[in-house]
């Protein structure tokens, strides 16, 4: 009996050391096991034991012949697992709680399975050589974070919504991918695509989203608008209808390859610091950036040739604040409020301390300027700083700190008694002969008084024909027209239009022909106890031309000045028309200042023919900017333009020419660029019937003597006033090339003074002080 039991104990033994040792049925994979290193067979018995597969935390095997991983399921406390070269029909992994990481490469299966594995962190997955294979089913691995798939699946669809926590996602070279659904994968941070069939990615449901490769994808459609938090992004083809990237202000990486668009916006408010490239083939017809990359893109040579520039927005690129207000005229001196009145295009310098500068608010004297995170000083400058006091005279605003925005009105308020009253004519057309010309007389009360008075304008009425003024004239005589005009509040703008009927080249009498002159002179009264009576009077020189150029510069001073003109205001008129064929959204008007002949700081808008704001930056890059003019096509209504006025420099000396030349953009097309317009400083501008330059009065405006210089014998001098009267009539001594004439006695105002010699007449203006 004893035998007996002796014999049963050894024989459950005996079974029980038989199920410990692990059941791999496939040859090869228990040869690769037990030739593993590190050494799984510890005891090297021939056989691995469950207590030594739970030993194991890293298995990598590599075989072409294993055809089953069974027993794999042993190694319950495997960490890493690398599988190559297997050739297994229907391959399963699973039942590893603690797996971690699992990569398989260069292997043979119709389908792969993953079961039971809640730690797996990694996956990548290889070179699947089946071309029958098309599926790979998660169960159970929810703690998914990163997920690598290469090369050769023959998967078209990819459903990772149940792998809510991945994080990284890698799928490379699967050419027969075409749909991928992440709609459930909010956590992902970074996303590369390679040479796969999808066309479309949509990252909507990705906040998190910070790193972003796309390559040689047929992509026509991108989502990254939700995705603020981008700081890789590289993409390397796609043909799209535009990519915006305003709203991406992290991006240290930015790579933009081989891709075709429309349009592409850059402008975030941040250059990347880390790699920021474009490549030489991108085709696009533009690109708006922050001004800081402009010359960036610009030197990367882009053989497709896009527009490069800022003018997608108004504002600047990533996150800015506002500084917004209004100016208005405290006439009643007593604070500024709703029923003053507003106090249009006010100068405002600003600066952070590195960056600087200068906005114009609009006509209604509102302003709103975009800004960066920091303190910022603005400083209100007026044309004429003895005829009012600001209040206040400068402003800090900090941002964040201050709120957005910052609301900063200036309140003006009149120092003194100021009358001044300036006027201009403006050709809104080019004067083309048999052709309708208009023009705008603009007159603006510059002073802080309210004034009445009258303008008288005079044309040579034997080249043109007068055919209409709005408003009416007051008085219209030969050559003449004359207006009233009441309570012309402090800087208030007011307008006439006059249009002419040129005469054409066969005129039997007078015709006009390309390059023929035609002036114009405009007054405007009160010129007494005027503080600048010189700007009360405005001759324009206009040019007859036979080809019509839409888009030009002119200075409205014409080709030359005087040298005691020099350092004082010249006007500019420039003109823009919509030649396209869809309505213009915005316009820009650029001026590159030149430095060493203008005087930046004095530049004033003076009048458009649209809303628009006006800002210097950079020193001498002047902007007039049309925002949502919307400005049509049609021939009648394509038109605009913009004057302003600006000092020469007082260096300039006799013979110098200045020059002035201008850049169009129309919403995201090439610049149309202007005429270059040059004038010269030059000794006498009249050219009626003397030889330039043989008559020279100064000094010009006068207070008492006016002297008159001439190359010729003069014989006789008439003064007349701006009515045409005759005020004074003088022989002179012919054997002197310099004359004096007294004028102290004339009142203050503009006159004409003509000039004979030898039956020859020149008509010369002066102004009395």
């Amino acid at each position: 009996m004893k035998a007996f039991f002796l014999s049963i104990l050894l024989l459950c033994v005996f079974k029980i050391s038989d199920a410990q040792i692990v059941n791999i049925p496939d040859a090869n994979f228990k040869n690769a096991l037990l030739n593993h290193d590190p050494i799984i067979d510890i005891n090297d018995d021939g056989e691995i034991q469950v207590s030594e597969a739970e030993l194991v935390t890293e298995i990598n095997v590599s075989s072409t012949s294993i055809s089953s991983i069974q027993g794999l399921e042993a190694f319950v406390n495997l960490v890493e697992l690398e599988l190559s070269s297997l050739n297994i029909n229907d391959l399963v992994i699973g039942n590893l709680p603690n797996l971690e990481s699992l990569h398989i490469f260069s292997f043979y299966a119709y389908s792969l399975a993953l079961n039971n594995l809640p730690s797996l962190n990694e996956l990548n997955v290889g070179s699947n050589q089946n071309e029958f294979f098309n599926t790979i089913d998660f169960n159970n691995c929810n703690n998914l974070e990163v997920l690598i798939l290469t090369d050769t699946f023959f998967i078209s669809s990819l459903d990772l919504s149940q792998l809510v926590n991945l994080k990284e996602i890698h799928l490379y070279a699967l050419s027969y991918l075409e749909n991928l659904d992440i709609s459930n994968n909010i956590y992902i941070e970074v996303f590369n695509l390679s040479a796969t069939g999808i066309t479309q990615l949509d990252f909507s449901n990705q906040p998190n989203l910070e790193s972003l490769g796309v390559y040689w994808q047929g992509l026509n459609y991108l989502d990254i608008s939700s995705n603020s938090n981008l700081i890789d992004l590289q993409i390397d083809g796609g043909n799209f209808d535009n990519l915006d990237l305003s709203q991406k202000p992290n991006l240290n990486v930015l790579y933009l390859g081989a891709i075709t668009a429309e349009w592409i916006n850059l402008k975030n408010g941040y250059t990347p610091n880390q790699w920021f490239n474009v490549s030489a083939y991108i085709n696009v017809d533009y690109i708006c950036a922050d001004e800081s990359d402009i010359e960036i893109l610009e030197n990367l040579n882009l053989i497709y040739n896009p527009v490069i520039n800022s003018y997608c927005s108004f504002t600047p690129g990533g996150e800015y604040y506002t500084i917004e207000g209004e100016s208005r005229i405290d006439s009643n001196t007593n604070g500024c409020d709703v029923g003053d009145n507003f106090y249009p295009n006010i100068k405002l310098e600003l600066t952070d301390g590195t960056n600087n500068g200068t906005y114009f608010a609009d006509t209604s004297g509102s302003y709103a300027v975009p800004v960066s995170e920091g303190t910022h000083t603005i400083n209100p400058v007026l044309e004429n700083t003895d005829y009012f006091t600001v209040s206040p005279n400068v402003a800090t605003v900090t941002f964040p700190d201050d709120g957005n925005p910052y609301v900063q009105d200036f309140c003006l308020i009149p120092d003194g008694v100021h009358n001044d009253v300036e006027v201009i004519i403006v050709p809104t057309s080019q004067a083309v002969p048999g052709f309708d010309s208009y023009y705008k007389i603009l007159y603006r009360n510059k002073g802080n008084t309210t004034l009445s008075g009258s303008i008288s304008f005079d044309f040579e009425d034997d080249f043109m024909d007068f055919l209409s003024a709005t408003p009416t004239e007051d008085i219209n005589a030969i050559g003449n027209l004359q207006w009233n005009y009441t309570n012309l509040q402090p800087f208030e703008t007011r307008e006439i239009e006059v249009v002419f009927n040129l005469n054409t080249p066969t005129d039997s009498n007078f015709p006009l022909n390309d390059g023929d002159e035609l002036d114009f002179e405009v007054t405007i009264d009160p010129i007494l106890n005027d503080e600048t009576a010189s700007d009360n009077s405005f001759g324009l020189k206009q040019i007859v031309v036979n080809s019509y150029d839409p888009n030009d510069v002119k200075c409205l001073e014409g080709v030359a000045i005087l040298p005691e003109h020099v350092g004082e205001y010249v006007h500019y008129r420039i003109r823009f028309e919509n030649l396209g064929t869809a309505n213009a959204t915005n316009v820009v008007v650029k001026d590159v200042i030149d430095e060493a002949k203008f005087d930046v700081s004095t530049l004033i808008p003076l009048h458009a023919s649209h809303n628009y704001t006006t800002r210097i930056r950079e020193g001498n890059i002047v902007e007039f900017i049309f925002e949502g003019i919307n400005l049509p096509f049609d021939d009648a209504n394509n038109d605009g333009y913009v004057v302003f006025k600006i000092k020469t420099l007082d260096s300039l000396q006799l013979g110098d020419t200045f020059t002035n030349q201008a850049e169009i953009y129309f919403d995201f097309n090439f610049p149309v660029i202007t005429n270059m317009y040059s004038t010269s400083v030059q000794e006498n501008l009249s050219v009626n019937d003397f030889e330039l330059n043989d008559v020279v009065l100064f000094p010009n405006p006068v207070n008492n003597q006016l002297y008159i210089k001439s190359k010729l014998n003069i014989d006789t001098i008439k003064i007349f006033d701006i009515n045409g009267r005759l005020i004074q009539n003088k022989t002179m001594n012919d054997s002197n090339v310099q004359n004096e004439v007294s004028v102290s006695a004339l009142k203050s105002g503009v006159y004409f003074i003509e000039v004979y010699s030898n039956r020859q007449k020149e008509v010369l203006k002066f102004i009395k002080e």
